[in-house]
């Protein structure tokens, strides 16, 4: 196997472990995509000074995710905009009702 095949190899496991992380795929993708950046942007001797690049790529990838994760609560806590309350159980299984009941009566 090639350093290619066993880097490549890896890519299942760290997007795995990235959506678990950061609970969007989308999101784990783009935190792979980063890590295997990184992974080419060092020197061929850096990269021949790492011992378990699976080991190095799993680090990376999880340290992504969670600077990915703390600037997303830093977005959070920063918000200005108008915020919006939260919707009353009471009013959506009300609106549920009218909506089954407007249904059914269309129906027959």
């Amino acid at each position: 196997m090639t350093d290619l095949d066993a880097i490549m190899s890896e890519r299942r496991q760290l997007t795995n472990l990235a959506y678990r992380l950061l609970g969007s795929l989308a999101e784990a993708e783009d935190a792979v995509q980063e890590t295997y950046a990184r992974w080419y942007a060092m020197t061929p001797e850096q990269r021949a000074a790492v011992e378990v690049p699976a080991a190095w790529l799993t680090t990376v990838a999880s340290r992504i995710c969670l600077d990915l994760l703390g600037s997303a609560r830093a977005r959070r806590e920063r918000y200005v905009g108008a915020w919006l309350p939260e919707p009353l159980l009471q009013q959506c299984s009300e609106a549920i009702a009218d909506d089954v009941t407007l249904t059914l009566m269309m129906a027959t």
